[in-house]
């Protein structure tokens, strides 16, 4: 007996399921990745543009911020003190008048600011007793250096508050 077999099916065949590059599931993320990219850029460059104000000090603000911070530090000996007090007032007549006080002495500037028509006559008579302070303190007390150093330093507080309206 032979055995029988089964007659042969022909089995159909499936369809080839092809997916282009475009409806794959890698692309479409891509393009919302790209696209949450370039929304965040562009608020960015918007917010920029129209609503960031970068804050400029003005140098008297700068200048009274320097003194502020360098009444609250002790600053030591009286000649620590006046080199701190010249240096900021330097700084400040720099960024004011546009000119190179800070690599310049003490009688340099006094010269300099006698010569600058902008410069009126008053402040220059109050740097000018600030700097005689210097000598002052070399040969004086230690209470009479504390009055003469914070009298220094009010003058130097005049003497920014009156170039403030110089500077608009």
């Amino acid at each position: 007996m032979t055995q029988q077999q089964p007659p042969l099916e022909l089995i159909d065949i499936y369809g080839v399921w092809y997916h282009p590059w475009w409806q794959q599931a890698w692309f479409k993320y891509g393009i919302i990745s790209s696209g949450i990219i370039l929304f965040l850029l562009a608020a960015y460059w918007i917010y920029k543009r129209f609503f960031y104000v970068l804050k400029v000090k003005l140098p008297s603000e700068v200048a009274f911020e320097k003194l502020h911070s360098f009444v609250k530090e002790d600053y030591g000996s009286p000649k620590n003190f006046y080199i701190t007090l010249t240096d900021i007032l330097k700084e400040y007549f720099q960024e004011l008048y546009e000119k190179p006080f800070v690599g310049m002495t003490d009688d340099e500037m006094m010269h300099f600011l006698e010569k600058m028509s902008a410069v009126s006559q008053r402040i220059t008579e109050k740097v000018k007793e600030i700097l005689d302070g210097v000598t002052l303190v070399k040969f004086a007390n230690q209470r009479a250096a504390q009055e003469q150093m914070s009298k220094a330093l009010s003058l130097a507080i005049k003497i920014i508050e009156e170039t403030t309206l110089e500077e608009h």
